[in-house]
């Protein structure tokens, strides 16, 4: 639908940033306790975290998704650790681009990757 009639671009490749529902709600309430940010909705309910994980898990094996874990058994990977593995796997490791081109996209997507986690 988006690529055709809306016309939007279609991605070539799409990554999966894999974090366990368990995981996250212990991340959800430990931001919730130092921040005093309120959870909201989808945050508070285990059975949409849970479905959204497994559907995710489903669209990323049956459509070909690159999953990186952000994960290292109970506890998050650190997230420059995650950054430079979707680095090498999105083929943007040095040496593959001048510096330039490098740069602006380590700091783009570091700029996305950082957003997401707030």
């Amino acid at each position: 639908f988006e690529y055709t009639k809306l016309g939007l671009p279609a991605p070539d490749h799409t990554f999966y940033i894999e974090m366990p529902p368990a995981l996250c709600r212990r991340m959800i309430a430990k931001r919730a306790e130092e921040t005093g940010r309120v959870v909201d909705i989808h945050e508070k309910d285990p059975t949409h975290l849970d479905g959204a994980y497994r559907s995710a898990l489903y669209a990323s094996e049956k459509l070909g998704w690159t999953r990186i874990a952000s994960f290292r058994g109970e506890e998050p990977r650190p997230l420059k650790e995650v950054f430079e593995e979707l680095l090498a796997k999105a083929g943007l490791q040095k040496g593959r681009m001048n510096r330039k081109e490098e740069g602006r996209s380590k700091k783009d997507l570091r700029s996305f990757l950082e957003r997401r986690t707030q």
